[in-house]
């Protein structure tokens, strides 16, 4: 049975706007979206610093993710890769360093406004919503697009909202098919071996389309047919829409035919980043993390 605890949403806080606006999905909703969809950096971290007491989980990080761009991030346990993603998508406030998505700073930001501006997450422990069906786990995160009309328009089913029912099925199912998960789609997702429960989880993040996707660990329980498929989806994200992605993940070999650059962390800070043949012949990557032939000690894989 899968854990089926949610992540700390108490950072999360609705939209401060005055009326309600309809969107179509996919579309950024917050005043300021800063250049989501020009050429350039859509995430930038500067001089990122997180302490928990005495310790330095992270430690001065600047990190740049291009439009389009897939960065890897690597390294031993305890190095600080999930810390890293609780500051980008917003679970954590770093102790010092900016935060820019898209050129808007949402360093204090909760994560629902910088959901609102197109960034998506999964996370290294399943989470799914164990009692609801897949399908519903998938149109759940369409359910934060208003559909105008507000309370009115749902009791009396005005022809707008059930427009917008349907476009939100239709896009629902053809997340579930692209995941390959049509034929479970009534199953309840905390039933579901780790593998499909990840895929429920990729498509929930894809069904409306991100800027920003962060794939914590995507490919650990997958078999070879199901990492072959995730890797198909990031291309085509990449692709069809030019989304960006930062990906940490512990299987070396995803990670290297996947990312375009790939970026080190050893003990909170940046050992070494480049492209992946690059990272591969570091000496002090490959004794840090891979493992060094030159030495008598064993590989030390992730």
């Amino acid at each position: 049975m899968l854990d089926q605890d949610l992540p700390d949403l108490r950072l999360i806080r609705p939209a401060e706007t005055d009326t309600e606006r309809v969107v179509t999905y996919g579309e950024a909703t917050t005043e300021s979206s800063g250049d989501l969809t020009g050429v350039g950096a859509l995430l930038k971290l500067e001089a990122i610093t997180v302490t928990f007491g005495g310790i330095t989980a992270l430690d001065g990080i600047d990190l740049r993710v291009d439009r389009g761009e897939v960065v890897g991030i690597i390294g031993p346990n305890g190095a600080g890769k999930t810390t890293l993603f609780d500051v980008v998508s917003g679970v954590r406030v770093p102790s010092r360093g900016t935060v820019l998505l898209g050129g808007t700073d949402v360093t204090r930001r909760p994560p629902a406004s910088r959901a609102r501006l197109g960034l998506r997450r999964t996370f290294q422990r399943v989470q799914v919503f164990g009692w609801l069906s897949v399908e519903d786990n998938v149109l759940a995160a369409l359910d934060v697009v208003g559909g105008g009309g507000g309370f009115v328009a749902d009791l009396v089913g005005s022809p707008f909202r059930r427009h917008r029912e349907r476009e939100r099925r239709h896009r629902g199912e053809a997340t579930l098919e692209r995941c390959g998960l049509s034929d479970v789609r009534h199953e309840l997702a905390g039933s579901l071996p780790i593998g499909i429960a990840r895929m429920v989880e990729l498509a929930r993040a894809i069904v409306d389309p991100p800027r920003l996707l962060l794939l914590d660990e995507p490919a650990s329980g997958l078999d070879s047919q199901e990492s072959e498929r995730l890797g198909r989806e990031i291309r085509s994200l990449r692709e069809e829409s030019a989304c960006s992605v930062l990906l940490v993940e512990h299987d070396a070999g995803f990670v290297m035919e996947q990312c375009d650059r790939i970026v080190v962390l050893d003990q909170g800070a940046i050992l070494a980043q480049g492209l992946p043949d690059e990272i591969q012949r570091d000496a002090a990557v490959r004794s840090a993390y891979l493992g060094a032939p030159t030495d008598d000690r064993s590989d030390a894989a992730g």
